[in-house]
């Protein structure tokens, strides 16, 4: 049996922020689960959510949204005081911070992002160290053909 922290821990700390995978990795997590989509210009970040309104202080789709424009989003406040101030996080990021110290469960929720996400994947050479989920099956076959060594995930609700 695995414990996987879904949006880090989210449940301690604001959900996909470096604050839930840091407490994760304190917790003892075996992986930890994230939430991957594109900005407006094509930035990989980590939002659970089709808009920013519940996570953050700003308001309306993540892809509406420049990576310097969720950048200066308050990602933490809603969830407590304490973590005001946490911002979005970058795939790019995660990868360099977090993938070194625990594996991670990539869930696509955006098709568009499929395929850089398996580049990034593929630049930073962590593909023993990642798994893609989605609950769309189109993510999941376009990344088979882009990377058939990755492992892959079909979630269902």
């Amino acid at each position: 049996m695995l414990n996987i922290a879904h949006r880090g821990a989210s449940g301690y700390a604001p959900e996909n922020t470096r604050a839930a995978f840091e407490r994760a990795i304190e917790m003892g997590a075996d992986a930890i689960e994230t939430d991957v989509r594109l900005s407006f210009d094509g930035e990989l970040v980590l939002v659970h959510d089709h808009t920013v309104t519940r996570t953050t202080d700003g308001h309306g789709p993540v892809a509406d949204h420049t990576l310097a424009e969720l950048r200066a989003l308050d990602a933490g406040s809603w969830f407590a005081p304490a973590f005001a101030g946490e911002r979005v996080v970058t795939l790019e990021e995660l990868i360099a911070e977090f993938v070194p110290r625990i594996p991670a469960v990539l869930e696509i929720k955006d098709a568009a992002a499929t395929k850089p996400t398996v580049a990034a994947i593929a630049r930073a050479g962590i593909v023993d160290r990642v798994q893609v989920t989605s609950f769309l099956w189109t993510p999941l076959l376009e990344a088979r053909r882009l990377n058939a060594g990755l492992a892959l995930g079909f979630l269902t609700p």
